[in-house]
């Protein structure tokens, strides 16, 4: 599978994932059978992605995923039967990690809702 993030491929990827969430609220209202019934209040999704550095300037890696922390994202999943899952989001807690005569190894995670 592959992340794309504003069309252009995340590169040297490790692991991604996608989970989704959905918050809800009680009502006042209940059911014949005496059920409190809830309403779907807020649905958000999360990708949390790993990566290893690279220079390669035609796939994106941690220096444009850097650029792109304070505002709204494209992104996209492909390959393994799952072409065209897509959104908009923002990417939150980038990090970058390195040791010694290491590869120098970056993580965030995209947040969206709809």
């Amino acid at each position: 599978m592959m992340l794309y993030i504003n069309d252009m491929p995340v590169g040297c990827l490790s692991s991604f994932s996608r989970s989704e969430q959905i918050s809800f609220i009680g009502t006042c209202k209940t059911t014949q059978s005496g059920a409190q019934s809830q309403l779907g209040r807020l649905y958000t999704y999360s990708i949390p992605f790993d990566g290893v550095m690279t220079t390669d300037n035609s796939i994106m890696s941690w220096t444009g995923l850097k650029s792109l922390e304070r505002v709204k994202i494209d992104w996209e999943i492909t390959g393994d039967g799952i072409e065209g899952e897509q959104g908009q989001g923002f990417i939150e807690n980038l990090e970058i990690v390195g040791q010694v005569q290491d590869f120098i190894k970056f993580s965030g995670n995209i947040t969206g809702y709809d």
